[in-house]
């Protein structure tokens, strides 16, 4: 915070990588210097269960705080690290709204996202990480056409309902690439 006082740059979009650990105060901060997190909501599905076995149970609440940064007004991508963990942005999704792990425990409730949240995470989010929101994030005349035809609404009520959506085709660049 106090080099990008000192040193002010117009739109510098500063990228934090996990973010798995974020204490209160650190989301305000991160607000006030525009960073950008990329975060892995998948990682508290799949590994959530080690997580919590193995991190003090006093840092549980600080645990990939994604309400908490959204709040506090930190733009919020998702992304994979694949091949660490499923490139699946749906099971992505999943695990930001149901903040369930693998083996069924909840991981931090309190921080999962709504529907939209999540769903924009996946979107506009990663477009503005990397400073491609006038080409892609949203369908819009004039953007490159990146999208998915999927079997139902990813935004659906019932997490369950959610996690049963399955791809039905892919589009790069307004081209059918798969289809399934």
């Amino acid at each position: 915070l106090e080099a990008h006082r000192e040193w002010p740059r117009p739109d510098t979009r500063h990228r934090i990588e996990h973010c798995c650990e974020c204490p209160t105060g650190l989301a305000g901060i991160l607000a006030e210097c525009g960073s950008v997190v990329v975060t892995q909501p998948a990682f508290t599905y799949l590994y959530g269960d080690k997580y919590l076995g193995e991190t003090q149970p006093q840092l549980h609440p600080d645990l990939y705080p994604l309400k908490r940064l959204h709040e506090a007004g930190v733009p919020l991508a998702a992304g994979s690290d694949a091949p660490v963990a499923s490139p699946d942005p749906l099971l992505s999704m999943f695990s930001a709204r149901g903040r369930q792990t693998l083996g069924g425990q909840l991981f931090n409730a309190s921080q999962a996202l709504n529907p939209y949240q999540a769903l924009r995470m996946q979107t506009v989010g990663g477009a503005y990480a990397s400073f491609q929101e006038e080409q892609k994030g949203t369908i819009e005349v004039g953007k490159l056409a990146d999208l998915v035809l999927l079997s139902a609404d990813p935004t659906a009520p019932s997490l369950e309902d959610a996690r049963k959506v399955e791809v039905i085709m892919t589009m790069v660049g307004g081209r059918v690439v798969w289809e399934g």
